[in-house]
């Protein structure tokens, strides 16, 4: 019994153009064997054709052909009536170009839509409806999207899904895309991805057999700059990797050591500003308690000396406050603390220092208030009266850290300390410290 004889077979692969003018594609023309403009999907058999390119909705495309889907609302029925498509706004001025997705699509996407799309604020992109006509939800669709483009918010902009498994795919792009080169770059990646329906035997363009000289030259360069590419994008990740390991290993290093200046408390609090002054040049004692006290009757924290400033020595009481600024209440203790180092030494000390590691659970160090401000009256007296010095350890940081950087030297910082009678400014010392230079 002979074989049926099939008439009318389209050669593959062959594309519906529907909602574009008659040869608005013509551009990718030679990349379809056969194709067909039209406007109405009802008017052809859909099973006879490979893939539908369309700035209307495909919703109505049938699941076994491949959708190229550019501003189009609807873009598909989930099951029980919920409707994938492009009908929300976001605002987001970052955008997120995948890198699961392969390098070629990356790179039309960093070329063609991320120009545009950084000129907006807002974006239309793709979610889901709860029915037909139900309000927009930005839940994640139930078919796995694999985004190309994405907001700063995270909400996809541009990308493909599968068609009823894996049977066929859409891409959806936004509506200012490039029609020809996102054609030919969803065909090309078909080839692969569905050579039943895209085969590749018609396309004896890119087959070096019929190249001209210009077009292999222009192909040995296009393959070379590609390797170059990836050979730097892999230098480049790989540089990236560690970098992010040393930044890792240093911020755990600032954590151990320098940060505590604006995290701790206690008796963690007066060993690392003490190791800060000693790094300064300072030579800082720290009282022992039993040091002539009983218990509840404590002495200052620290007491300061510098070996170039002779008979020269402060006493400096340290405070924690998680939640809270700088208290006066504290201030009665220096001048608890003053009167017995007098009455002891015969004379008083050069200076008394407050110094406090404030609201550092609440704020940031750039935040912070500055001490007592809302005290002016007992900050002015006890600035008089023991030549006070007041210091946020968060200034004290910013020039422990200005003197690593070597923005400013410790002999500066040092000087301008032994000096300060009031609020320790660290800006103004910076500032003050640049234009002298």
């Amino acid at each position: 019994m002979a074989a049926d004889l099939h008439l009318g077979v389209k050669p593959r692969p062959s594309a519906l153009f529907y909602g574009f003018e008659e040869g608005e594609l013509e551009a990718v023309h030679s990349l379809f064997p056969e194709y067909r403009y039209l406007y109405d999907l009802s008017s052809v058999r859909q099973q006879e054709w490979d893939c539908v390119i369309t700035e209307s909705s495909p919703i109505n495309v049938i699941p076994p052909l491949n959708v190229l889907a550019f501003g189009s609302d609807a873009l598909c029925a989930e099951a029980g009536g919920a409707l994938l498509g492009v009908s929300a706004m976001c605002t987001s001025e970052q955008l997120i170009v995948s890198g699961s997705v392969r390098s070629e699509i990356q790179a039309l996407v960093r070329r063609d839509l991320v120009p545009s799309a950084e000129k907006r604020s807002t974006h239309w992109y793709v979610g889901s409806h709860s029915s037909y006509t139900g309000a927009f939800s930005s839940a994640v669709y139930a078919p796995t999207v694999e985004p190309f483009l994405r907001a700063g918010s995270g909400h996809v902009l541009a990308g493909s899904f599968k068609r009823n498994g894996d049977m066929s795919e859409c891409w959806f792009l936004p509506e200012d895309a490039d029609r020809e080169a996102w054609i030919r770059l969803a065909v090309s990646v078909w080839r692969e991805t569905y050579p039943e329906r895209f085969p590749t035997a018609h396309e004896w363009r890119t087959d070096d057999r019929w190249a001209t000289p210009a077009q292999r030259t222009a192909r040995a360069t296009k393959s070379r700059l590609q390797q170059e590419l990836e050979q730097q994008a892999s230098t480049l990740l790989a540089g990236i990797h560690d970098a992010e390991a040393d930044l890792e290993r240093a911020t755990a290093g600032a954590e151990a050591d320098e940060w505590r200046l604006v995290r701790v408390k206690g008796q963690a609090l007066v060993d690392v500003i003490a190791e800060c002054l000693r790094y300064l040049g300072f030579e800082v004692l720290v009282v022992d308690h039993d040091e002539g006290t009983t218990k509840g009757d404590l002495l200052e924290d620290l007491r300061i000396t510098h070996p170039a400033r002779v008979g020269w020595e402060v006493l400096a009481e340290v405070r924690g406050h998680e939640k809270s600024g700088a208290a006066v209440g504290d201030l009665g203790r220096i001048n608890r603390f003053v009167g017995r180092y007098e009455a002891l030494r015969g004379q008083p000390p050069s200076g008394a220092w407050y110094m406090v590691n404030q609201f550092y659970e609440r704020m940031s160090p750039s935040e912070r208030p500055e001490m007592l401000a809302s005290n002016p009256v007992e900050r002015g007296q006890f600035i008089a009266d023991l030549n006070g010095a007041l210091i946020d350890t968060a200034d004290l940081l910013a020039l422990w850290l200005a003197c690593l950087r070597a923005e400013i030297t410790r002999e500066e910082v040092a000087r301008t300390i032994v000096e300060l009678r009031g609020v320790l400014r660290a800006d103004d010392v910076l500032m003050r410290d640049g234009s002298s230079e």
